[in-house]
């Protein structure tokens, strides 16, 4: 895609992220919020997950902390959220760099790290279920102030379609910075040998924290918003393992080399999946979760690195006329 092209493609797309929300059609508006909340938090994940090569099933731990600490300061101090949200991402990058001691020291990578973070998880839904003081099990309801910017409360959701959309853009900005930098860089030589990237002189575990705190930074703050928008959280949905890999899923699907991969991922799984609820949600029980794993497996077998690096190996095919063409390096568009 040349310069100018690509101009076109992200002004034609701006104008559609930003017109959208004024369709008259509550489902379109509810499926695209949901769609770009699991964009941004598959876009933080795969700062970890992708750029990293670290496959981390614990990012509900910093969800967690974000949406928790936002909440408890908003119920019980009154404090804002626009003020809350800064503080449980500042828990989740500490409890991010001490996660990152213990693993990360250790040399725990692949399924060891995986493992270790979901345990971790799961001991963070049963601390958070013995505190009385964050409601327990049962969790915690957000007062309805009505129409309040300074409780996140607003009467129209075209407002929360704005305030996650610029989440997402943010989210792939800070992707796409760090994949320019020269830590990007080292994350590409971590990935695809270790031991050689050590040899040289990368600093391997500095580099992992560092991504990890940011991506634990991006989750904590998604993890507020949510809480604002539902004005509900309790520690089983919040800390399950199935959120865990829901948040992954789209990168897998879209690719984890571009920004767009976690996007379109995103949008391809909740199109899906709110559209099978929809059609056969209340005829046969547990048909739409199947419909949503037939398509995966179906994309994950067809598409292997993602739709994204699909898509642009197939267009370098066309345009070099090699069938047997592939184009290396990260996707560009």
């Amino acid at each position: 895609m040349t310069g100018r092209q690509r101009v076109v493609f992200y002004l034609l797309l701006a104008v559609v992220a930003i017109g959208l929300p004024w369709i008259d059609n509550s489902f379109v508006l509810t499926t695209t919020i949901a769609a770009l909340y699991l964009a941004y938090q598959a876009l933080a994940w795969n700062l970890v997950g992708g750029l990293a090569g670290q496959f981390s099933l614990g990012n509900t731990i910093f969800i967690g902390a974000g949406a928790y600490t936002s909440t408890y300061l908003f119920v019980k101090f009154g404090i804002s959220p626009w003020i809350g949200i800064w503080a449980g991402a500042a828990i989740a990058m500490v409890l991010a760099y001490l996660i990152g001691l213990l693993t990360f020291r250790l040399n725990l990578r692949g399924l060891y790290f995986a493992m270790v973070t979901l345990a971790l998880a799961e001991m963070a839904q049963v601390l958070v279920e013995n505190m009385p003081a964050l409601g327990g099990a049962y969790g915690l309801l957000i007062p309805v102030r009505g129409t309040d910017i300074a409780a996140m409360q607003f009467e129209s959701r075209k407002v929360y379609y704005y305030i996650v959309l610029a989440m997402v853009v943010g989210a792939a900005a800070l992707m796409t910075f760090i994949q320019r930098a020269r830590v990007g860089l080292m994350l590409d030589g971590l990935r695809e040998n270790e031991n050689a990237a050590r040899a040289v002189g990368v600093p391997v575990v500095r580099s992992m924290q560092l991504v990890f705190a940011l991506s634990a930074f991006l989750a904590a703050l998604g993890g507020s918003f949510m809480a604002q928008y539902t004005l509900f959280l309790d520690p089983k949905s919040t800390f399950a393992w199935t959120e865990a890999v829901l948040f992954l899923l789209p990168a897998i699907v879209g690719g984890t080399r571009h920004w767009s991969g976690p996007v379109i991922g995103a949008f391809l799984l909740e199109v899906v999946s709110d559209s099978a609820r929809l059609a056969f949600g209340a005829s046969v029980k547990g048909l739409p979760q199947i419909i949503f794993g037939i398509v995966v497996i179906l994309v994950v077998m067809r598409t292997r690195g993602g739709i994204v690096e699909w898509f642009v190996e197939v267009w370098h095919r066309r345009r070099t006329g090699d069938p047997l063409a592939k184009k290396g390096g990260n996707a560009s568009a």
